[in-house]
């Protein structure tokens, strides 16, 4: 037997060799995030899709591989670790999950799978390319459920704050960059709606019918309180505005939080000018209420 036949890798042998590949690039992603595959693995990784796609045209079958380790990791990962986190950590597994899988996804598709984007996709024009894959099929797997349940708890957090309870204002940050990825995600590869329309339908649109209907509340007991006057709920107004301008700025993007803030004036003014007759009184609630 020759050097070279000694070389060759039929094709389970190769599978193997990339599902081992594979698992301990995951194994170090979760537990020794800090070490990273050597360059000779690496490279035999490499040689061991080209070998098998270019010379024996497995790419159909590497395809598939793909689909499967990126179905099973979702699977038997980013879900059963999110499945029985609650509230806070349930935010903050989602937040790593998420980064996690794009690092993955990242690797996988541009890195240890090229070959397919380049030589195999781009001929079989109706196979999604390896990074619209990777984000189907994590965008099908959360975008009900968990991203609702995540957006629910992100409202009760920001309500809690305007009551006077301290949160992660980083952690609200990270939640809702990851929104806005998975909306950019979602506009890219399934442009229909204009661009932002997942995170605004998704995310911002939860938060501002929740900021409505709070202070909505809040106005009116202020004018339940009749012997506390007008100058009373002026000052309680001013002082809500101020705060949520403070506090939504280290966690919102800037165009939610101005939506925000105009919904806060909004609901304010509307219930003000309701119950007073003077007109003068609310010109000067709405001179109170500008913002920047």
């Amino acid at each position: 037997m020759t050097d070279l036949d000694e070389e060759i890798i039929e094709f389970e042998e190769g599978v193997e060799i990339i599902k081992n590949g594979i698992a301990k690039f995951i194994d170090l992603q979760e537990n020794f995030p800090k070490e990273k595959l050597t360059p000779r693995e690496l490279m035999k990784l490499y040689s061991c899709i080209y070998d098998l796609c270019a010379i024996h045209s497995y790419s159909p079958q590497f395809y598939d591989l793909y689909e499967q380790t990126i179905k099973e990791y979702i699977k038997g990962i980013v879900l059963s670790s999110l499945r029985e986190k609650q509230d806070v950590c349930f935010l903050s597994e989602l937040v790593k999950r998420w980064k996690n899988y794009k690092v993955m996804c990242s690797w996988m598709s541009s890195h240890l799978f090229q070959y397919l984007d380049r030589y195999y996709t781009s001929d079989e024009r109706w196979l999604p390319s390896l990074a619209k894959v990777g984000f189907t099929y994590f965008y099908d797997a959360v975008s009900q459920d968990i991203n609702m349940k995540a957006r629910d708890i992100v409202i009760s957090l920001i309500e809690k704050e305007r009551e006077g309870t301290q949160i992660d204002r980083v952690l609200l940050k990270n939640v809702t960059d990851y929104f806005v990825e998975v909306g950019a995600g979602w506009d890219n590869y399934f442009f229909k709606h204009g661009p932002g329309f997942y995170y605004e339908k998704h995310y911002e649109e939860g938060i501002l019918s929740n900021t409505a209907s709070y202070y909505l509340g809040k106005a009116m007991s202020w004018i339940s309180e009749e012997d506390n006057g007008d100058q009373y709920y002026i000052e309680r107004a001013k002082e809500c505005l101020k705060r949520e301008e403070e506090n939504v700025s280290h966690y919102l993007t800037y165009v939610s939080k101005d939506k925000l803030l105009a919904t806060v004036q909004q609901q304010l003014l509307s219930v003000y000018e309701k119950h007073q007759l003077d007109k003068a009184k609310v010109e000067e609630l709405s001179r109170n209420l500008s913002f920047s």
